[in-house]
């Protein structure tokens, strides 16, 4: 129900006779049709877009798939973590072992796919409704990846090795996790000195005010100082503490939190919503 509510589900057996009319019905009078096969599947069934072009030539058919519908990957089966790796993206996941780091949550699918979905949807009925017909998309979840790594990838052809000095990914002492007295953790993101400047000033550690952000590099500054400071409270005192002080510092929220969480309750990120003897939690903006 999380993942599918407020969803109409129906299932068709199109190798029936009866079947396939109503899909080629359903097809007649929508506007979008979205189909997540391997490249040929739908063609196979007599369904690809320029079959169904001429029941209706102002359907927008969008195909999402992991790798596109070109190139030497297009017919592979893969996942999110398979999609991370062939972007490059897994390459900056990396522990201090250097070993890939699995995320507990999907990017690829989510932020390269179904965001980039909506988006390309959203195009194509602006399209639509300016030329009067309809369009074929082809999404790739991999080709969604990409934009995720301008940063580092920028780093990268300036000849800056974004996995030897490590600005967004541990490498600073002033972007940075840190563990509090409770055992719990803190996110420190004052990645410009005007933020780490001013944070120095609020702890009372004038001297740890640098001019130039690469002297915070954690091969330079000493990492553990700060960490010391960090184990001094818990981590709702230093929440509390630097509220309102402009110092980019965030209590890093764990999963059972979320739900009494003061910043997800004032945007109503979470609802419940009664269905049946369940309890179901969406967004209902999602």
């Amino acid at each position: 129900h999380a993942l599918n509510c407020l969803k109409e589900s129906i299932t068709i057996d199109f190798d029936k006779e009866e079947g396939r009319a109503e899909v080629l019905a359903l097809i007649q009078e929508s506007d979008l049709l979205i189909e997540q096969f391997r490249p040929g599947v739908m063609a196979y069934w007599g369904l690809d877009y320029e079959s169904v072009k001429a029941i209706n030539p102002q359907l927008i058919y969008v195909s999402l798939s992991g790798y596109g519908q070109t190139g030497p990957y297009s017919q592979e089966a893969g996942h999110d973590l398979n999609y991370l790796a062939i972007s490059g993206a897994l390459d900056l996941l990396r522990d201090e072992r250097g070993k890939p780091v699995i995320p507990g949550f999907q990017i690829a699918d989510i932020a390269g796919g179904a965001y980039r979905l909506q988006t390309a949807c959203l195009a194509a009925l602006l399209e639509r409704y300016r030329v009067g017909e309809g369009t074929y998309v082809d999404v790739s979840m991999t080709d969604g990846v990409l934009p995720l790594l301008t940063f580092p990838l920028t780093q990268f052809w300036g000849d800056f090795d974004p996995r030897e000095m490590r600005i967004l990914s541990g490498g600073l002492v002033n972007y940075n996790v840190y563990q509090t007295s409770d055992g719990r953790w803190l996110a420190l993101g004052a990645l410009e000195l005007k933020f780490w400047n001013a944070f120095c000033e609020a702890v009372e550690h004038p001297e740890w005010k640098r001019k130039q952000v690469f002297e915070l590099s954690i091969h330079v500054f000493p990492k553990e100082d700060v960490a010391a400071l960090f184990r001094s409270r818990t981590r709702d005192e230093w929440a509390d503490w630097s509220m309102g002080k402009d110092l980019c510092i965030s209590p890093v929220i764990e999963l059972q939190e979320l739900e009494n969480s003061a910043q997800i309750d004032a945007r109503k990120l979470i609802q419940a919503m009664p269905n049946g003897l369940q309890t179901i939690r969406m967004n209902p903006k999602a």
